[in-house]
């Protein structure tokens, strides 16, 4: 054999080959280790970020309830103004049907006394209708001003 020539039996060159060998494991498992711990830093921080998101999700969740509740509220408010509005109008609508039946009402007597005053032979108890048709005309007035 010449001296060249690598013996593969031989057990020096077996165990450089199996130094080597032992050396290119040794290199991937550090390669795997150092994967290995970038990998846990990123599950750390997508643990955090998931704790995060669902604290986030829960503060969501109070806060929409929360709207909720004060959306129920002022939705009962609500009514409750328009049901008191409602009654109010209604309460006006009367009241101001009910002045002007007044106002009519003065005017007959304001012109049966114009009648009576402007009459050929003047009558002194047109004046009275006359007065009495003022005095009802500023009491719906009065009281348009006041009630409504």
């Amino acid at each position: 054999m010449e001296d060249n020539e690598i013996n593969l039996n031989n057990p020096i060159v077996q165990l450089e080959i199996m130094k080597e060998r032992l050396r290119n494991a040794e290199e991937k498992n550090s390669q795997q280790e150092e994967s290995l711990r970038q990998a846990n830093v990123t599950i750390g921080r997508l643990e955090e970020r998931l704790r995060q998101a669902t604290e986030d999700s829960h503060n969501m969740k109070v806060t929409l309830e929360v709207t909720k509740q004060k959306l129920t509220h002022a939705e009962q408010t609500l009514q409750q103004s328009n049901q008191n509005t409602t009654g109010k109008v209604r309460k006006a609508k009367w009241t101001t049907f009910f002045l002007n039946i007044l106002l009519i009402g003065a005017s007959i007597p304001i012109g049966i006394g114009a009648s009576y005053v402007a009459s050929t032979s003047p009558n002194s108890i047109g004046w009275v209708f006359i007065i009495l048709g003022g005095i009802v005309d500023i009491v719906a007035a009065a009281l348009t001003a006041l009630l409504t």
